[in-house]
């Protein structure tokens, strides 16, 4: 998908993400076929590693007021992002729901959020186009027409992102915590953290035309 120049070498490079990208500018990149792939994650109360930024190279966003706000906007791809207060943060806002839809889902429309009263997993709702999925832990569920695979079970946040436990998920190493993962066809993946009355989100995809929202434009350049 990519062609690195450098060193006097060129290397084929497939599945580009730019989380794992190194600042060296003695190397250059070169995208052949599909968009590179990119993360951008949504902890605490709430801290926002964008596209361009997600290591933390340069201040993270922050949105403290409670509401909801675009996360991520494309022509082809809308993640809205409901920011609530909860017990732990009772004046500052906090992930506590996604939604998302788009031609990218053949305009299916998925929705995970906490409603309560029950605290932790048992909190929390998932809807695919309205109907309720993945009722309890250990569940998984696929759409007849295979864009949506999903799963609710005991996942390792390490595994998507080394700040996705961040204020709800415990020490890194300290194994696996009940969450979501959503991959939905083609190339979008949102593994999500459940705490007592909010979320953590990882969200993994290929850049697109005209981005915008909390997560940025994805233009490589972190600001």
């Amino acid at each position: 998908e990519a062609i690195v120049f450098g060193q006097g070498k060129c290397y084929g490079k497939k599945d580009v993400e730019v989380t794992k990208c190194q600042a060296d500018a003695s190397f250059t990149t070169e995208i052949l076929t599909k968009m590179p792939l990119g993360t951008c994650i949504l902890m605490g109360d709430p801290h926002i590693l964008t596209f361009d930024n997600p290591t933390g190279q340069i201040e993270d966003n922050t949105q403290l007021v409670g509401g909801d706000y675009a996360v991520v906007v494309s022509d082809k791809l809308t993640i809205d992002g409901r920011f609530g207060y909860s017990s732990r943060f009772p004046s500052e806002a906090s992930l506590t729901g996604l939604s998302v839809t788009g031609s990218l889902l053949s305009g299916h429309k998925l929705v995970v959020e906490y409603r309560g009263p029950d605290k932790g997993e048992a909190g929390f709702k998932t809807t695919w186009n309205g109907v309720e999925i993945l009722e309890s832990l250990g569940t998984e569920y696929t759409s007849p027409d295979g864009v949506l695979k999903a799963k609710k079970a005991n996942m390792n946040p390490d595994d998507f992102h080394n700040h996705a436990r961040h204020t709800i998920g415990g020490e890194a190493g300290s194994g696996d915590r009940p969450s979501f993962l959503f991959e939905i066809t083609p190339d979008l993946t949102i593994y999500a953290l459940i705490g007592d009355e909010t979320i953590n989100a990882v969200i993994t995809m290929r850049k697109q035309s005209d981005m915008d929202g909390y997560c940025g434009n994805f233009d490589c350049v972190a600001e």
